[in-house]
Order: C-alpha cells, then structure tokens, then sequence
C-alpha cells in the first residue's frame, strides 16, 4: 500500500515538472515545426516514446525539425500525450491523432486509438474506422471493421458509407461468399452510385495542409469521378448480374454510362439474354448465375441417375452431394431444362415435367416412341422431339402454353429429316437445331439442320467432323460447342446456307465414351464411361476464355443440366447423401 502511494506521488511530481520544464523551456533542445507553429521539446522524451523521432535524432543533428501531414491541433495532444500521460483521444479527433501515431511510430498511442476505435465500433462508423485503419495499417483493427461491414452491409447499401470505399474494397466485398444479400438489383444499384460519386466530398483529409496543398480541388474531384466511372465493367463482372431482375437489367441497359462502355453493356445484354430466355439457362451458366451462400436458393447439376447407378434424377451440388429426387424402372434417356422446370424422357417414352422450385411434377404427352433412338431440346418457348423411324420426324410442343395450363399442350409436326441416321445427337445455333448422327445404310456422318422459324431442313454430308457414337456438345453464351470422345474440340460458327465449322484444339488425347458436357460456374464438367484409370481427370485452363477449369467424371449420365432448387427442399436430407425426395 506504501509503495503504491510513493509511486502515485511521484508521477504525479515528475508530470507536474514537465509540465512547468515546457511552460518555461530551460532545457528544450529540439523545435518540432508544424504548420505555422513551433513546438519546443526535449529529443530524449520524444525518442523514448517515438521510433520516428529517434531516427531523426540518429541522421540529422539539426535542432529544427519539420512535420508533414499533421497539424498542430493534432501534434499538440500527442504532446500532452507523452508528457503528461493524458488520454486526449475522443471521437472528434481519434483519426487524426490515429494516423498521427502510425505516422510517428508511437507504438503507446496507436495502440490505445485501435483499442479506443474497436471499443466504439458500430453500423455507422465501420466503414470509417475500416477506411482509418487501412492508413494507419491497423491490421487486426482492419479485419475487424471488415467483418463488421460484411455484418451490416444490408444496413450501410442504405446510405452513402459505401461509396469511400475503393475499388479494390468494393471488389472484394461483391465476391465475398459470406455477403448476406437479398437481391443483386440492390447491389447494382450500389455500383451505379459508386462509379459517379466523388469521395472528396466526404472524404476525411489526413491534414488540413493535404488540402491547401490542391492548387484546383474541383478539377481534383473531376479526375477523381471519371477514374471510378472507367471501372464499372469490372465491378459489373464481379456481382450477379444474371440474377438481377429483368426491370433492373433494362434499366442498367438504357444507362448512359453502361451505353458509352462496350464491355459494360456486353455483360448486361448477356445476362438480359439469359433473363429472359428459359430455354437456354440449363446450357450455361456463368459465375454471375450462381447464387450465394445467404440465399434461400442452391445452384445443382440435374443428373439422370443416382448415386448408386440406378434410374432416377438426381441433384449434384457443388459440394458433392447427391440428393436423389425420383427414381425411375427405365433409364432416363435425355432431359432439358425450360426456366425452373426440367423435362426428362425416358427410353419408354415417357416425358415429365419437374418444378425445381416448388418441388411438383407434371406429366407431358408421351413422345410416341421407345428405345433411345430419339433425341430433345429446347429453342424459344417449344420442346422439340427428332426422332421416329430413322430418326426423321420433327415435332414440337409448346411448354409456355403447358405452364400457363397444365395438360393443354399437344405436339405438332414440324416436318420431316431428308435422312435416316441413328446415334443422333442435337444442338442448337441461331434459329437452327442441329443433328449429328450416323446414316443407316452407309454408316457416314451426317449433319442436319432445322430452321425453327422457316421449318426450313438442310443435310451436309460428308463434313470433316466425323460423329462418333458419343459425340457431345456444350454452350458457352450464345456459341456452340462440340467435343468427340478423343478430345478435340469444335465449334459450330454458322448452319443457315452451309455448315461452318472451327476446330478448336484438343482437351484430352486418350479417348473414352462422352456421355454429356456442360459450364458451369467457369467449369466445364464432362462425364463419361470407360475412362482410363491413368487419365488426367482435371487441370486448369488459363488460355480458355470460355472456362478456367475442366473436370472429367466417370459416370452413366446422358444429360447434365444446370438448374436452381430451393435450399429447404434438400437441407433436412441429412448429409444429402442419396436422400430420396420422390419416388415414382
């Protein structure tokens, strides 16, 4: 108890002495030149309480010193600060004296600013203190505002906080998987006000001088303005723009700022395509289609069998679970998707519809035919049956009219192929719908196409591509892509007078049976049988501007599909694996 009070007293002392040795100057031996005043102090307590000062010391015997970026508001608490122990941080100046302190490497003071600004923490001040730290370079104080942001960012899209953040912040949080968002629509909107807003307006200087030191502050906030506007395709790539509603897409198209940058308006158009067109959502599906972790929605790969090979539709997710959905006597042949329903057929001619959102099925008019012999695909609004005797009939059925009142759709006849082929495989490009397959008698490839808005029927014969028994195809936006089962890769440029098509190199040598191909989020997924235990089953692809990944899986699948279900149609499934949601 004794020596506690003879320490007291004596702080107490020594702080009442500095207080009349700076009152007086007897003994000052440095003047520390801020802004227009001069402060008159002692190198040995400055280099005690400041690494930066002591290096000064070190190099520059000069008894004048002149700071930078600090006022003297600022440096005159720092001081009260080190010589008399007072604790002069609040809320007005706890940035100024923060960056101060980072500034003059007190390593005392910093650290009561960063406890002072995490204690203090809120909604409304995490943007700033994010902001302050990053200056300061505050790093547990940074991870911790930025958590905070993540936490509140329905709160801060509200208002204006959002807007100081730089590119390299806003980019991070639009990918951040944690972001709990509601709609893409407010994030874009978030975006637009970005690109157009000027910092300087709210921005906090370091110093009073940082601003004077401006000789033309409006042409500053100008160049500041058009800098943000030129990233916007950027920030554009980074969020969901295919799960933007179709209002706040037509609305990012008639902006005048998305109209004067190409890029901008390419993404927008695209993801507007893949709004409103239902028919080719299952073939492609790009990072800014795939939903994140706080919705109520999951992106799954619709596959026709379950996870122990019997006849069923299942859903894949991208965690590898299996999630069986109904189960099937015969195998599924073929399935598409139209919007949030997905159309499977079976090799008895069976054709349902399945609601991917409402977890309900509908039955469709039987195809008319057994076997596998028979291929569909979706173009528009209609479901498009080639198959019959020589797989020569061509028919189609509405599914807009079908959605609009169950059982009311019938199939029509489109018309007739030229040729008998087996082996068929279809795809679509333009207005056209394409046929691979093998002719009858000869065996040759033969290459057929249907105009759907003409009815128009074309053969090419005799093309270098030779279709092999697993010819597959894939979508990459509005381009269309064949692989053979050795790997080389085509791409169908055109079909409406003449067929054209690229080779576009190899992805694998070693050939195996391909039984379907798709992207998805970047990916392109490709199943197979007989695939050889020594093959490279996945590898990058950075010169790929169509995908950055392909993955090769062995499974008996004909078709994959990239679909949407809600979460609580799978979440009480357990561990997801093999959970059976229906049954036929």
């Amino acid at each position: 108890m004794t020596t506690s009070t003879v320490s007291e007293n004596l702080a107490r002392a020594l702080v009442e002495g500095l207080r009349q040795q700076m009152d007086r100057r007897p003994y000052d031996d440095i003047k520390v030149k801020v802004e227009n005043q001069t402060f008159y102090c002692h190198k040995f307590m400055l280099s005690a309480c400041s690494q930066y000062f002591r290096r000064e010391f070190e190099q520059d015997r000069s008894d004048v010193i002149k700071l930078s970026n600090i006022s003297a508001e600022t440096f005159g608490l720092i001081i009260k600060s080190i010589y008399f122990a007072e604790n002069v941080i609040n809320d007005e100046n706890v940035s100024q004296i923060w960056f101060a302190a980072s500034k003059l490497e007190i390593p005392s003071l910093l650290e009561s600013c960063e406890r002072f600004q995490c204690d203090r923490m809120c909604r409304k001040n995490c943007v700033d203190i994010y902001l302050d730290s990053k200056k300061t370079h505050s790093g547990e104080v940074r991870e911790l505002a930025y958590r905070r942001i993540i936490e509140e960012f329905n709160y801060l899209m509200t208002g204006d906080r959002l807007l100081n953040l730089d590119f390299d912040d806003l980019k991070s949080l639009l990918n951040n998987k944690n972001l709990p968002v509601a709609s893409e629509d407010a994030l874009i909107d978030v975006i637009l006000r970005w690109v157009v807003f000027n910092p300087q307006t709210v921005e906090r200087s370091d110093s009073e001088a940082e601003v004077r030191e401006d000789a033309n502050p409006r042409a500053r906030n100008q160049r500041r303005v058009r800098s943000r506007q030129h990233l916007l395709p950027d920030l554009l790539q980074n969020c969901k723009l295919c799960l933007a509603s179709g209002v706040c897409l037509q609305q990012l198209l008639d902006n005048l700022l998305v109209r004067e940058l190409p890029a901008a308006f390419s993404m927008v158009r695209d993801a507007l395509r893949y709004h409103l067109d239902p028919a080719r959502r299952h073939d492609y599906c790009p990072p800014s289609a795939i939903h994140r972790p706080y919705s109520s929605f999951q992106n799954v790969i619709l596959i026709g069998v379950t996870k122990f090979g019997k006849p069923g539709l299942s859903f894949w997710t991208p965690d590898d679970e299996w999630i069986e959905i109904k189960t099937y006597e015969a195998p599924l042949h073929k399935a598409v998707s139209f919007g949030d329903h997905v159309i499977v057929t079976t090799t008895t001619g069976r054709a349902d519809m399945y609601d991917t959102l409402n977890h309900t099925w509908n039955k469709l008019p039987t195809l008319g035919q057994q076997g596998d012999n028979y291929d569909i695909v979706c173009h528009g609004n209609y479901l498009f049956f080639i198959g019959g005797e020589g797989c020569t009939s061509v028919k189609k059925l509405c599914l807009k009219d079908e959605l609009l009142r169950s059982g009311s759709a019938r199939w029509k006849k489109v018309g007739d192929l030229p040729n008998n082929v087996c082996k068929i495989m279809t795809t679509t490009i333009g207005n056209n719908i394409v046929i691979f397959g093998k002719d009858y008698n000869e065996g040759i490839s033969v290459i057929q196409s249907v105009n759907v808005s003409t009815t128009a029927v074309r053969s090419f014969a005799n093309q270098s591509l030779p279709v092999d028994h697993s010819l597959v195809s894939f979508k990459y936006k509005d381009e269309t892509f064949v692989i053979q089962q050795n790997g080389k890769l085509w791409k169908i440029v055109s079909c409406d007078t003449a067929l054209s098509m690229e080779f576009r190199g190899d992805l694998w040598q070693t050939p195996f049976e391909t039984k379907a191909a798709i992207i998805s989020n970047d990916e392109l997924l490709v199943v197979g049988e007989d695939i050889n235990d020594n093959m490279l089953k996945e590898w990058d692809t950075p010169e790929s501007e169509m995908f950055s990944r392909v993955k090769i899986v062995e499974c008996t699948t004909n078709f994959l599909i990239n679909g949407v279900i809600k979460k609580e149609h799978f979440l009480h499934q357990g561990d997801g694996m093999g959970g059976t949601l229906g049954a036929d």
